[in-house]
């Protein structure tokens, strides 16, 4: 089977389906996956509620809600800077993935780009809670590692799924893998998009990603990262490679 015939299968189209379980006490509900991108933008605040629920240990969680709602899935998202896909179990937010091409440069280029509007949202996050200046200064030692590489690279930024819709008891009655369906949506797409290497961080506590990382066909390849103060590797892939046969 070719590649293309492969993430041919997850189409960058918004999916809707009925989902009945086999144990009754889970009760039949609509399951959406919603991709967007520059244009057709997302719900910000279903992302960054997501994000910051799933990955508090981000650098982009530790700038607050309002740079997630106002800047990160918003700015970002229409200048063509990122990409992703949403769940939906009955309307409610349960998992996200978002991705970049541009790993590397993207967060430089919309600093410059939007530098005033992005100012007053973070003076206005350090006034609510002077805490988030880590995060701040975490955010620019991240810029500055990655200034120097010239690397083309895309990245897998973000992946998270609520507990308890990756759990056994919801996944073997209703056949729903809600995290390999956002997955492979969102790695079709560096695909259709010529994306030939991407990266994706990974917290060293997080044994859950790395397990489902490594079994997709993800490789390790730091022991460490330089820039992030969480303790994490990195990973890095082919997106054609990590298609099921």
């Amino acid at each position: 089977m070719s590649v293309d015939n492969r993430h041919a299968r997850f189409p960058w189209t918004r999916q809707r389906r009925i989902v009945t379980s086999t144990d009754d006490s889970i009760p039949e509900f609509e399951y959406v996956l919603a991709p967007f991108d520059a244009e057709t933008r997302p719900i910000a605040k279903d992302l960054a509620f997501l994000h910051s629920t799933l990955l508090p240990t981000s650098p982009a969680s530790k700038l607050g809600m309002d740079f997630l709602t106002s800047f990160y899935y918003s700015n970002l998202v229409e200048d063509g800077h990122i990409f992703g896909c949403i769940a939906y179990i009955d309307g409610k937010p349960v998992a996200l993935w978002t991705g970049t091409e541009n790993s590397n440069g993207f967060m430089r280029i919309a600093l410059r780009r939007h530098f005033i509007r992005l100012t007053m949202i973070l003076v206005w996050s350090l006034l609510k809670d002077p805490r988030r200046i880590a995060g701040m200064i975490e955010a620019l030692q991240l810029m500055r590692v990655r200034k120097h590489s010239d690397e083309l690279i895309g990245e897998t930024l973000s992946l998270g799924i609520l507990p308890a819709f990756r759990s056994r008891d919801f996944k073997g009655p209703t056949g729903v893998q809600i995290s390999q369906d956002i997955s492979n949506t969102g790695q079709a797409e560096f695909c259709r998009r010529n994306v030939p290497l991407i990266r994706m961080v990974v917290d060293q506590a997080n044994v859950r990603n790395q397990a489902f990382s490594e079994g997709r066909g993800w490789k390790r390849t730091e022991s460490s990262v330089d820039g992030w103060k969480t303790p994490s590797y990195e990973y890095r892939a082919c997106p054609e490679d990590l298609f099921p046969h």
